[in-house]
């Protein structure tokens, strides 16, 4: 395919519709939930096709509806990031969604519980095997294929990034709102982007992953089912040195609160999120 002429300005240069970068380095993704491992981070897959209409970025499939110089509305098909708590194979491996959206995106196209009283006696065995954090996993939760629009708006200062989905594999049969603004600086070679924003989750998404059935409680745990949707907010800061036209120094920093309905599950141990990344990506 001969690639497109892409003006700015700095010049016209060819740009390629195919975008692949593989990316390494030391990062960590905390895991909110009981007895569960934080998620350790040391590799990336950057991939992405972007069409006239239709395009794949990093686990996103999408068909643009409607396109201007500064509004993009798209229909997109893509995969629920929850599971990502529950997996038990998630330590040292790359992140097609997460990392790549936080610092891969240089080029852009579209763009445990004490001892009750005081008693000094250690704990018995039984005592051990009836503590939650110490004990038992989270239990099993399945991956989840939504679908629903996404608006990407370019402002004088700016950007704004919303998405709506729906859960359309009948996972959880819930939905998600989605919404970011960034606001990126450029200094030659360095591309400094915070951003701020939330995600809201409908009732039948947190309890299916963050409630308690009937054949799961036990004598640690109890049931619980979610009673209201739930919203989570988020900051990231990500960092971009272009150190020639293949190589970049990438890093990033994320914190997120947890909604009420998720920190009130017994399976969750914690009320926030962190990750943090620093690498290399080589862009192909």
């Amino acid at each position: 395919m001969t690639p497109d002429v892409y003006c700015d300005e700095d010049g016209c240069r060819e740009f390629s519709r195919w975008q692949l970068g593989i990316g390494g380095g030391a990062g960590r993704r905390t895991n909110p939930l009981i007895n569960s491992d934080d998620i350790n981070i040391y590799w990336f897959v950057d991939i992405a096709y972007f069409g006239n209409h239709f395009f794949f970025d990093n686990g996103d499939l999408g068909l643009t509806l409607y396109a201007n110089d500064n509004m993009s509305l798209n229909a997109i098909v893509t995969y629920g990031n929850e599971k990502t708590f529950f997996s038990h194979i998630n330590d040292e491996s790359f992140s097609l969604s997460g990392i790549v959206d936080l610092v891969a995106a240089e080029d852009e196209v579209t763009i445990p519980p004490a001892n009750p009283g005081n008693s000094p006696e250690p704990p018995t065995a039984d005592s051990e095997t009836s503590s939650t954090t110490d004990t038992e996993d989270p239990p099993d939760r399945d991956l989840s294929i939504e679908s629903g629009i996404e608006i990407i708006y370019t402002l004088p200062h700016g950007e704004l990034h919303s998405q709506l989905l729906t859960d359309i594999s009948s996972t959880h049969n819930g939905q998600e709102l989605w919404f970011s603004y960034s606001l990126p600086y450029r200094w030659e070679n360095i591309k400094l982007v915070p951003s701020l924003g939330f995600s809201w989750k409908s009732q039948q998404l947190v309890d299916y992953y963050y409630g308690i059935r009937a054949d799961e409680t036990t004598e640690a745990r109890s049931r619980y089912e979610a009673d209201s949707s739930t919203t989570n907010l988020f900051f990231k800061l990500s960092l971009a040195y272009r150190l020639s036209s293949h190589w970049q120094l990438v890093s990033v920093l994320e914190y997120q609160t947890l909604g009420d309905e998720i920190k009130a599950s017994p399976i969750v141990d914690d009320n926030h999120l962190s990750t943090y990344f620093i690498g290399l990506l080589y862009r192909f």
